[in-house]
């Protein structure tokens, strides 16, 4: 945006007249229906032009980069399909806090210690609100506390990392 030197002034005139039937002490002349009021009549618009420039500098480079970015890829066993690792799958980790069992929700008192006091509903609550946007977790002894740890402390072969743990798969994170 550039800054035009010149100004351009507008003035708008209300009629305003002393009364004491207003708190202000005056009123605002209505002429359409010719009484005082607080307010005018209409609202006030007033047209402001913008002006933009631009400098070209020079012509934008369209040539085509050859360069080839390799992606990273998880690679996926064909046998894992043909003997139906995935079939009974239904999430890849915990995702909220119905999800957790006992043992898993023991699992968080443990390293938790400022929730150990919450009975399972509370801590499933707090895990929903708060828990999970607070992971990974630093536990007093300054270990860190992650998902898949969480998701460890009872391995659940509906979850790809819980049975991938059970069968001693590697996956990469």
């Amino acid at each position: 945006m550039t800054q035009d030197t010149e100004i351009l002034k507008y003035n708008l005139f209300l009629d305003a007249r002393p009364s004491s039937g207003f708190t202000a002490g005056y009123g605002i002349y209505q002429p359409s229906y010719g009484q005082l009021d607080i307010k005018p009549e209409t609202d006030f618009f007033i047209n402001l032009p913008l002006y933009q420039t631009h400098e070209i500098y020079e012509y934008v480079d369209v040539d085509i980069d050859e360069t080839i970015e390799p992606i990273p890829r998880q690679e996926v066993n064909p046998y894992y399909l043909e003997y139906m690792f995935f079939d009974d799958v239904v999430r890849n980790k915990i995702n909220n806090g119905a999800e957790l069992s006992s043992t898993q929700l023991n699992y968080i008192r443990t390293v938790r210690f400022d929730v150990s006091f919450l009975n399972d509903q509370e801590l499933t609550a707090w895990f929903d609100a708060q828990g999970k946007n607070e992971l990974p977790w630093t536990t007093l002894l300054g270990e860190t506390v992650t998902i898949y740890d969480i998701e460890k402390a009872q391995l659940n072969l509906i979850n790809i990392v819980g049975k991938a743990e059970f069968l001693n798969i590697t996956i990469n994170r």
